[in-house]
């Protein structure tokens, strides 16, 4: 977890337990952490780990481009076929969701000034990226 803005010390809390910030060894399943700043102030982000490899083998990683990145409001999403895109803000509320084939322009610039996680899906595979509106 990369943790930005806030006042440190961070207390990092995961639902199932653990208090460190990073984590490694995760099965495949849904888990949830709670990032607390000095001031008490917290935001909460779910994850969900699709499958666990040793070795890279999600072709998705490679073929899908999103830029730019930071954005002031239009993204690119650059993926050959059709895929679908689901955009979180950081508590994990859905904020977009559209479909789209090849090269997809995605508007956010009604969305506020955040960290935003948009999962591409296509087929079996997903892909989660982290992108900066400001």
């Amino acid at each position: 977890v990369t943790i930005t803005g806030g006042s440190a010390p961070y207390i990092t809390a995961w639902d199932h337990g653990p208090s460190s910030e990073d984590l490694t060894g995760l099965a495949a399943g849904s888990y949830g952490v709670t990032v607390t700043d000095a001031n008490g102030c917290s935001a909460y982000q779910s994850f969900t780990v699709i499958s666990v490899v040793g070795v890279d083998t999600n072709p998705l990683n490679a073929a899908l481009s999103i830029y730019p990145n930071p954005t002031n409001g239009m993204i690119t999403v650059t993926l050959e076929g059709d895929f679908n895109i689901v955009v979180q803000d950081a508590r994990g509320r859905v904020v977009m969701q559209q479909s789209g084939n090849n090269n997809m322009n995605i508007d956010l610039y009604s969305l506020e000034s955040a960290v935003y996680f948009i999962s591409v899906q296509q087929g079996d595979h997903v892909v989660v990226r982290r992108i900066v509106k400001q």
